[in-house]
């Protein structure tokens, strides 16, 4: 028997997203990519053939395009954690209007939270605030 106290883990978290037509999947480990698999790709007789997001370059933000040096594609978070604060010193040095402005992180971090408060009250459907000022915070309690 083992003791799980003195067992090292390496915590990692893999993130996907699943649609009707395709799939994406975050890297799990150092050195993977974000990987795609679409419908599409059946029908072009690849079968269940995963590529790699790099090879999608049109879909990309022109940002995501460009060649990263090194430092930064080997920062947090593959290079993201780099453009969260390159936004958040634009805006504030800048005046520049981010990718992802505060409501929508807000609106984006709500989800997995109120998908937390649902799965713990047996799948209660749950209110997703207004964070765009069209209601009073105070009218906007969460109820379980």
């Amino acid at each position: 028997m083992s003791n799980p106290e003195n067992i090292t883990y390496i915590r990692h978290t893999g993130y996907s997203l699943q649609g009707t037509k395709g799939c994406h999947e975050a890297p799990r480990s150092l050195g993977d990519d974000h990987k795609i698999w679409l419908e599409d790709f059946r029908q072009e007789g690849r079968g269940a053939e995963w590529r790699s997001l790099k090879d999608f370059p049109e879909y990309l933000p022109d940002i995501y395009k460009k060649n990263m040096p090194d430092e930064i594609s080997k920062a947090g978070h593959w290079g993201s954690d780099f453009f969260i604060v390159k936004d958040f010193a634009d805006a504030v040095l800048k005046g520049v209007r981010p990718y992802i402005d505060v409501y929508e992180a807000c609106e984006w971090t709500a989800v997995a939270l109120l998908s937390e408060l649902s799965v713990m009250n047996n799948g209660k459907i749950m209110d997703m605030p207004d964070f765009r000022k069209t209601r009073h915070y105070k009218d906007q309690v969460i109820r379980l």
